[in-house]
């Protein structure tokens, strides 16, 4: 029995990353908030817990202490440093540790976990066999995430659940994901299939070849294409033409298949079968802002940037004005265009130089593998894959799943090194007498082995943690999905309790405060809507308002002050307590100014501060601010439309008139939208100093070009008037208004 434990242990050890390399790509769970990223990094985490814990046990089994050693290991080491530095000094310290919510790469705590699986797996794969199993395991889940995103491409539905109906469904929950791992998908069946023998085994690689090459044609962009275009040219240069040459009639087949698919989707009487016009493309940020961004990043923190994951700060607060003139201008991005830009921003100068140094270590090991003498080729494939890969990432940003890939790749080429025993690669025995090796004053000399169970402490221990806050962070999530399945289902009860257990799991996400807040601050609405409200009644609207407001001050004031939209939040409190609290207004002010100041170019925020003063009756102020936002953003309607409403109060009608004007050429004609401004223009039209004026001299303002929409106006949200939203309702009595002094929040 004793005997038989090892050999199970070191089965499990080289089975584990075969089950992650074929079910990484493919699972998810529809039972947190975000159903793709956050599960597989769950899977990543716990598969790589138990694998560490093995680890341990056969260090003890053995008594002694196997790590794999490996030219990489000094970059590594250097890289997962610095990120743990730049996230000691990160402006946002959970978000680093974490990640952000639904952006949970990179982050601290992935960057760990994805260290571990790379010595754990690295170190115990204990056959060439194991190994071909991983690459066979990688292949496989890829292409099944292929097929499954052409279906979706061609709209065939797996199922009738709701996340089945979305138009791009795929496993990764990002086609150019998808796009990017079908490249690795090709890149290792071309290996495989150079290597095998078996005509069965050719036609299978072909097979998946040929599916992965038609989801990068279809479903990529750039990235995926560059990647493809660098991965078999370095392919092709390094497996040789010998190797080829065995190979020439399935090759030729596959290349006659390569060509006659690129000629199908050329042709325009057979482009417009196959090609899916109406197929969602995936909204990213401009190289250009991305740069922008990133740059000022630099300027301001050169040294360790502003953290990783943190991007959606440096966004908001660095991105361009000309972004208002972009489709995409009300979303605030997580993301830059490019996984370098993330790097740079996130981790400064030095994560930088930590990056460029790592990236040069892996693509000389991975150009090194052409000395493999055994499965050559398949060696030569996972160091094309990796390079492959890296290339994605320099024009697109990592997720958990790229990454994944990216580690698991470079495990299994160490660990096939590590089995020829090239490269400089070899597994080291890491003891206290050979780290004391040479002392004259050897303690341990004499004396039995313990260094296997001094080195079990800290692994069992950074295990046990790791497992303990992936469980405190997947409950949070699980919590937040039962509540917005029960918002689904009207079951305003169930919200309540699952997002106040959201919190109690994972109390440091800023996200879950601002959800319950809102949750909180509407059921407030709906109670104080009622007439006859009872004491008790108006106990209840008291304590939800009191909740919604100390919800707002956590996420403001402890969790996550640099966040605009946690301001936006809590300014949108503030507002609905508009004429119930007498000083509501200028808490709702002070917000909303934290927030301008957050996202300055945003000229959504200045037309809600400039709604605050209209309630207030501060016309001049409030037409200002709208002013300020028609600026910001030229074809903004609902700006233009406030504004027009600001100068009727102001009794400036000829220049209400002409922001009305503007208001309707960017509507669209015939719309409700549309014939409200006109009746409003009519209404106009009768007042002193207007009749007939519709079409009277342009002002300074207009000839200089300041309030004149875009030539291409983005689409346009609904006209409303911002001062006049209707306030909380919160006592039907002659009692005198409530104060919105506020409690210190709960740290």
């Amino acid at each position: 029995m004793q005997e038989r434990r090892p050999a199970l242990i070191q089965t499990l050890l080289d089975t584990f990353p075969t089950f992650l390399a074929f079910l990484v790509p493919l699972f998810f769970l529809p039972i947190t908030s975000e159903f793709f990223e956050f599960n597989k990094l769950a899977l990543i985490v716990v598969a790589t817990s138990f694998m560490a814990i093995i680890w341990i046990v056969k260090m003890v089994i053995n008594k002694k202490v196997e790590v794999v050693r490996s030219p990489l290991d000094l970059t590594l080491v250097v890289f997962v440093v610095v990120t743990v530095l730049a996230t000691i000094f990160s402006l946002n310290k959970v978000t680093s540790l974490f990640g952000s919510q639904g952006r949970w790469f990179p982050s601290l705590f992935g960057v760990l976990a994805l260290f571990v699986f790379y010595y754990v797996t690295a170190s115990n794969l204990s056959s060439p066999k194991s190994l071909r199993l991983g690459v066979s395991g990688l292949g496989l889940g890829i292409t099944l995430a292929s097929v499954i995103g052409l279906f979706g491409y061609f709209g065939i539905k797996f199922g009738g659940a709701p996340y089945f109906q979305i138009p791009n469904f795929t496993t990764t929950g990002s086609s150019e994901t998808v796009a990017i791992l079908a490249v690795v998908g090709l890149i290792l069946s071309l290996g495989q299939l150079l290597t095998t023998k078996n005509t069965t085994s050719k036609a299978l690689y072909s097979i998946m070849a040929s599916i992965n090459f038609l989801t990068v044609l279809l479903l990529g962009t750039l990235p995926a294409w560059i990647s493809l275009g660098a991965g078999l040219l370095l392919l092709v240069g390094t497996v040789g033409i010998e190797a080829l040459t065995k190979s020439k009639s399935v090759l030729a087949s596959l290349l006659g298949f390569a060509l006659f698919v690129v000629l199908i989707l050329s042709l325009p009487g057979t482009r417009s079968l196959f090609i899916n016009s109406d197929y969602p493309k995936e909204i990213k940020i401009s190289l250009r802002e991305s740069w922008i961004i990133t740059s000022s990043v630099i300027r301001d923190f050169p040294i360790l940037g502003t953290g990783p994951s943190t991007f959606s700060i440096n966004y908001s607060r660095y991105k361009p004005v000309s972004v208002n003139g972009q489709a995409y201008w009300n979303i605030r991005f997580d993301k830059p265009s490019s996984e370098l830009f993330g790097v740079m921003s996130g981790m400064g100068i030095v994560g930088l130089i930590a990056a460029i140094a790592l990236v040069a270590k892996t693509a000389k090991y991975a150009l090194n593998s052409k000395k493999s003498k055994e499965d050559r080729e398949i060696t030569v494939s996972l160091g094309v894959s990796v390079l492959a890969v890296l290339t994605a990432l320099v024009f697109a940003f990592s997720t958990i799943t790229t990454a994944f890939v990216l580690v698991l790749l470079l495990a299994l080429l160490v660990a096939k090194n590590r089995l020829e025993g090239i490269n400089d690669t070899e597994n080291t025995n890491l003891s206290l007498s050979s780290i004391s090796k040479g002392s004259k004053m050897s303690l341990i000399s004499n004396e039995k082995e313990i260094f296997q169970y001094i080195m079990a402490v800290p692994v069992a221990l950074a295990t046990l943690f790791g497992s303990y806050y992936m469980a405190r962070q997947y409950m949070g999530e699980y919590y937040t999905r039962s509540a917005i399945s029960a918002a689904q289902n009207n079951n305003v009860s169930l919200t309540y309790q699952m997002q106040q257990k959201a919190i109690q799991a994972f109390p440091v996400r800023d996200s879950y405060h601002n959800s319950y807040a809102n949750t909180n601050i509407a059921l407030a609405n709906a109670l104080a809507a009622k007439e006859g409200l009872s004491e008790d009644e108006k106990n209840t609207v008291q304590a939800l308002i009191s909740q919604a407001i100390r919800s707002s001050r956590i996420t403001t004031e402890v969790l996550n002050p640099l966040n605009a939209s946690n301001w936006e939040t809590r300014a949108l409190i503030y507002r609905a307590l508009l004429g119930a609290a007498k000083d509501s207004g200028e808490w709702a002010i002070r917000s909303l100014n934290a927030a301008i100041q957050l996202d300055p170019t945003n000229p959504r925020l200045r037309l809600a501060l400039g709604g605050v003063y209209y309630a207030q009756q501060d016309y001049l102020t409030a037409a200002n601010l709208f002013n300020q936002a028609a600026t910001l953003k030229r074809d903004y309607a609902n700006a233009h439309y406030n504004l027009a409403q600001a100068l009727k109060q102001l009794k400036r009608y000829p220049e209400a008139a002409r922001a009305l004007e503007t208001t309707k050429k960017l509507v669209t004609e015939g719309s409700e939208d549309y014939n409200r401004v006109a009746m409003e223009q009519e209404e106009l039209a009768k007042m002193p100093n207007v009749a007939g004026a519709v079409s009277t001299q342009p002002s300074v303002e207009e000839i200089e070009g300041v309030n004149q929409p875009a030539a291409n106006t983005t689409p346009q949200e609904p006209l409303r008037n911002e001062g006049n939203e209707e306030a909380l309702e919160i006592l039907n009595t002659s009692n005198t208004q409530q104060s919105t002094q506020e409690q210190q929040p709960t740290r």
